[in-house]
């Protein structure tokens, strides 16, 4: 009878000590699913308060959480080693995962960051190929083509002569696209609207980067506009590769120009370009090209032909090139033919 009293006393004892160890257990699951809903939903601030109570409660960190949690503010696991995530996007241009550190006039921002500043057209790529999502804290741009991912945090602004600590609500961001004199084209944006708009160059607003995957040449033409060093991978029809790429296709007076303004030497399997006023070249492959019925034909090293953004009554306006010379001619629009690109700032 003794030892059965001592036993019911020990196991009392035992459960008084385990109930608050599995009160904790508790706590631990519920803070660990409200931070994986946060982190979901792409709230890295909260998720972030969300573990610090996490902490206090359970004692110790959670390695996985943490690296969960930078990756989140860090635009996700979806960046590359440089930070930048590739969206898939027509223009071939990546997003920096994270924002620069705090905000800037549009002069500062063109001044320190350059060609890395996103142009009003890729802010305008950015929101008609991905899907937005309003966090609570800024928007989630999602590709429609790969599935990856952005957040925009609404970081606020700083109006002209402002204090430093005077900053107003929501998400502005500066493109490099001058609107007049005195504004430039942003992103703007709020819990429920994205839109473009102008705004007076002396204010200050956040800068998000983007990274062209190309290479190109300044070549000192009058237009101003460079030319990417390499082909686009694959061939096109007129109608893919204006839909695909848009203003980056060169038209067909940017096709007459680069013949006016350069030397054309023939290498042997395509063009070098060489400039008459900067003497700085490009190279143009004689690829080869297919016709309307998907066939490629037998002229790699020999031919090539390039479209143009210029369509016309035969079609569109392509450069043809091989041993013989070239030339700006009209094709049929379902031909396959290369593609180099062009930027104008």
């Amino acid at each position: 009878m003794k030892t059965c009293f001592y036993t019911i006393i020990l196991a009392m004892l035992y459960f008084t000590s385990a109930m608050p160890l599995l009160a904790q257990n508790d706590q631990e699951r519920e803070y660990t699913q409200l931070i994986n809903q946060q982190l979901a939903e792409g709230n890295c601030t909260v998720a972030q308060s969300f573990y610090d109570i996490y902490k206090e409660l359970v004692k110790h960190t959670n390695p996985d959480i943490e690296r969960r949690i930078a990756e989140c503010n860090n635009g996700g696991a979806n960046a590359n080693v440089n930070g930048y995530v590739d969206l898939g996007l027509p223009s071939g241009k990546k997003w920096a995962a994270a924002n620069e550190e705090g905000l800037y006039t549009f002069d500062d921002a063109v001044s320190k960051f350059g060609d890395k500043l996103p142009t009003k057209e890729d802010f305008e790529e950015l929101k008609e190929h991905c899907n937005l999502t309003w966090t609570g804290e800024g928007f989630k741009f999602t590709s429609r083509f790969n599935g990856k991912s952005i957040i925009l945090p609404a970081a606020g602004y700083r109006r002209g002569n402002e204090d430093d600590d005077d900053i107003r609500e929501g998400g502005k961001y500066w493109s490099s696209t001058p609107a007049d004199e005195s504004g430039a084209c942003n992103l703007y944006f709020g819990d429920y609207y994205v839109f473009m708009g102008n705004t007076l160059r002396f204010f200050s607003l956040s800068v998000r980067l983007v990274q062209d995957s190309h290479s190109y040449v300044d070549l000192g033409l009058p237009s101003g506009k460079k030319w990417a060093t390499t082909n686009e991978d694959g061939f096109y029809s007129f109608d893919d590769a204006v839909s695909k790429f848009g203003k980056r296709l060169p038209s067909e007076e940017d096709f007459k120009e680069l013949k006016i303004y350069c030397k054309w030497t023939w290498t042997g399997d395509g063009y070098k370009v060489t400039s008459r006023i900067n003497e700085k070249s490009i190279t143009l492959p004689a690829a080869g090209y297919g016709g309307c019925d998907g066939m490629m034909y037998d002229v790699v090293g020999e031919l090539g032909r390039y479209w143009s953004s210029s369509p016309n009554d035969w079609g569109a306006f392509c450069l043809s090139l091989g041993s013989g010379g070239v030339g700006v001619i009209s094709n049929y629009p379902c031909n396959g033919y290369s593609v180099r690109l062009i930027k104008d700032y």
